[in-house]
C-alpha cells in the first residue's frame, strides 16, 4: 500500500497484527510524508521463508536513493525520490517474487 494519511505507528500496529493472523502474509507499506518516503514491512514466519522483511526494505529503500534493513519479520527504511514511488512498488513486487 502507498499511504498519504496515516503514519508509520499505524502501519507498524496493522503488520504486527497481520502476521499474527496470516503467517504466510508479508506486509509492506510505503509512507509519503514530507517529501519523504518512509517503508514498514512485516514478513510472518512462513512468509519469511521466502522474502525477509529486512531485505525487502533494502530493495526497496535503494530505489528510493534511501537505505533501510531489518531481520527477517521486521524492517523500515526509505528514500528521498518521490519520482520513483511507482518503481518502489514494482521494485517491492518483483522483491517477493524473487527468493
Amino acid at each position: 500500500t502507498v499511504d498519504e494519511d496515516l503514519d508509520e505507528e499505524f502501519h507498524i500496529a496493522v503488520g504486527e497484527q497481520a502476521i499474527k493472523l496470516d503467517l504466510s502474509l508479508i506486509y509492506c507499506a510505503l509512507i509519503l510524508k514530507d517529501g519523504v518516503i518512509k517503508i514498514i514491512a512485516f514478513s510472518g514466519p512462513e512468509a519469511a521463508k521466502i522474502k525477509k522483511a529486512g531485505d525487502l526494505v533494502k530493495d526497496v529503500s535503494k530505489v528510493l536513493g534511501g537505505f533501510g534493513g531489518g531481520n527477517d519479520s521486521f524492517g523500515q527504511g526509505g528514500g528521498k525520490d518521490t519520482l520513483k514511488l511507482k518503481d518502489a512498488l514494482l521494485a517491492a513486487e518483483q522483491s517477493i517474487l524473487t527468493k
